[in-house]
Parts: structure tokens; C-alpha cells; sequence
């Protein structure tokens, strides 16, 4: 209970820092409005730049809000794509509130079409992957590759086995110290070691081990937010390789700060001021055992995401 209340008092703290970061900003995002149509600095547009301002305001701070805050989706998924999120539920790692989302939609389908749940094969096992991720290694061997900027293009002129393993090694988290390319091939390439290749379902599009054969095309490095992250994922405009789980951030370059921010030096100071304190109170969380798979709810939207596209 106490570890509990810790986590709720964490997320609340974040939630209060939201309103507090978006009073401060609105004043600015106004004056960059204003900067970018002087012409509409009238009576006229008043009521349209403050609507516009509040929008802008609460699209940086929500930056601070953690990943768990609820939502609500409607998605609208072919009978083949719910049959492979139910594997997926069954044999790989997956929230409790997803799994019992696709047990859901499962049984909505089954009421109108009992013939699905004669469809629902028994889905393959993965293989044990024991694999410890190395965030330290893994991200200092990352943000030296992409050499500071937000984006860098993938020119490496080595074969495209190496970029292969080097994609499997961001998914896990790792450097190429500790898993060279032999072996991450071998964890992908090997039906022994990944038997979703041997399955006929297609459920390796949804495996993130596998998603690492998506990027033996042209790719790019990319460091950039949970905010931008879900909207490449929700526009599907590109393949990606990311990291299955993400670290808690260990410095300022762990997470994103907003340009705007910039601009208005007491949002700043609130704005790291907030995340700073919110990533200790998540090692003390770790520090008590609770498992890196938990606290990803805890995380911000503003953390940085190193990811392959």
C-alpha cells in the first residue's frame, strides 16, 4: 500500500505540474502566434489566438503527463489484426488492461460470430529470452552514433547483416560490446531461437524482435518524444525499431524539453524542476522492487525515445 500511494502521489504531482506548466505558457504561445501573424493583433482574432494559445499550451504541457493517464480510442481492426493481438496477449509480455481489452473484443466478435473462437489457434511460445537490458551501455553507445542531433541518416556503408543486429540491439537495449552480431542474428534469423517465423498468422508483425527486419531498407536514427513517437505510430508513416522497455531518465538529455521553453525561463526551470524530482522518486520505486515493466506507466511523455526508422 505504501508503494502505492508513492506511484498515485507521483502521477497527481505530474497531473498539478501540468496545469501549473500550462498557466505559464499560455502567455508565451500567444506572443508566438502573435510573432507569426502580427496582422491578426486586433479585436477581431482576440477570442481565435487565445483558443489557438490554450491549444498550444496544452500540447507542451502534457509533455509532463505520465504515460498511464487514461484514454479513451476507438479503433476500428480486421478480424486477422484481433486474432494476432490474442496471440500476442497469450505468449509475449503485454499490461493487464490490454490483455483484458483484447479478451473483450474477443468476446464482442464471438457473440455475433461464434466462428471466431474455432479460428483462435493455439499460438507458438516464444522462445526464453533472458536477456538483461543495459540502458547505460545501450544509450551512450546510441547518442553517440546520431552525434547530437534529433535526427541523423543512416549512411553506414557497413553490410546489412550489421544493421540488422544493430536494430535487434535496440530493441534489447544493448551495445554492440555486449551482444555482437553473430549473436543478435542468431536471436532473430534462428527459428529455433525466434519460432514466430515458422508461424502462418503473420503474428511476427506484431512481435518487436522481429519488427527488426524492417529496417534492412534505407533507415534513419532518431531521438525524439513519447508525444512525437505515438504520432508516427498513429499515422503509420514509418517502420519502426524501438526499444522494448525504456529506461528511467538518468539526466536532462533523457528527456525532451520543448523550444518553446526557451522562451519563458520560469516554465523551464518548473518544467525540469518537475521531471527531475519525478525520476528520483522512480529509482526509490525501483529501489524498493518495483519491476522496470511497472514503472513504464510512471514515465513521461517527454521522455527521449532512441528508436530506428
Amino acid at each position: 500500500p505504501e508503494l502505492n500511494q508513492m506511484a498515485a502521489n507521483a502521477a497527481f504531482d505530474l497531473v498539478a505540474g501540468y496545469g501549473k506548466l500550462f498557466e505559464l505558457l499560455t502567455p508565451s504561445t500567444k506572443a508566438l502566434i502573435l510573432e507569426r501573424f502580427p496582422g491578426r493583433d486586433n479585436p477581431h482574432w482576440q477570442k481565435q489566438i487565445a483558443s489557438e494559445a490554450n491549444k498550444k499550451s496544452q500540447e507542451i504541457a502534457r509533455y509532463l503527463l505520465p504515460l498511464g493517464t487514461p484514454s479513451n480510442l476507438q479503433h476500428t481492426i480486421s478480424e486477422l489484426t484481433l486474432l494476432r493481438l490474442y496471440h500476442q496477449s497469450r505468449t509475449m509480455p503485454a499490461q493487464p488492461e490490454l490483455k483484458s481489452i483484447i479478451e473483450g473484443m474477443v468476446n464482442v466478435v464471438s457473440q455475433v460470430d461464434p466462428s471466431i473462437l474455432d479460428e483462435i489457434s493455439t499460438p507458438f511460445e516464444p522462445s526464453e529470452n533472458s536477456i538483461v537490458p543495459d540502458f547505460a551501455s545501450f544509450s551512450e553507445e546510441f547518442d553517440e552514433l546520431i552525434a547530437g542531433f534529433p535526427v541523423k541518416l543512416d549512411t553506414d556503408s557497413q553490410s546489412l547483416s550489421h544493421k540488422l543486429a544493430r536494430a535487434v540491439r535496440l530493441t534489447l537495449s544493448q551495445s554492440l560490446k555486449n551482444l555482437p552480431d553473430d549473436e543478435a542474428l542468431d536471436m532473430l534469423l534462428d527459428p529455433n531461437n525466434n519460432k514466430l517465423l515458422a508461424e502462418t498468422t503473420g503474428d511476427i508483425v506484431l512481435d518487436r524482435l522481429s519488427q527488426s527486419l524492417n529496417q534492412i531498407n534505407i533507415s534513419a536514427l532518431v531521438s525524439l518524444s513519447h508525444v512525437a513517437n505515438e504520432q508516427f505510430h498513429r499515422h503509420r508513416i514509418f517502420n519502426h525499431t524501438e526499444q522494448s522497455l525504456l529506461p528511467i531518465p538518468a539526466t536532462d538529455h533523457d528527456f525532451i524539453i520543448p523550444t518553446i521553453l526557451e522562451k519563458n525561463q520560469e516554465a523551464l526551470d518548473l518544467y525540469v524542476f518537475i521531471l527531475n524530482n519525478h525520476h528520483q522518486t522512480l529509482r526509490e520505486l525501483q529501489t524498493y522492487g518495483v519491476s522496470q515493466e511497472d514503472l513504464q506507466y510512471l514515465l513521461t511523455n517527454a521522455t527521449r525515445i532512441r528508436k530506428s526508422i
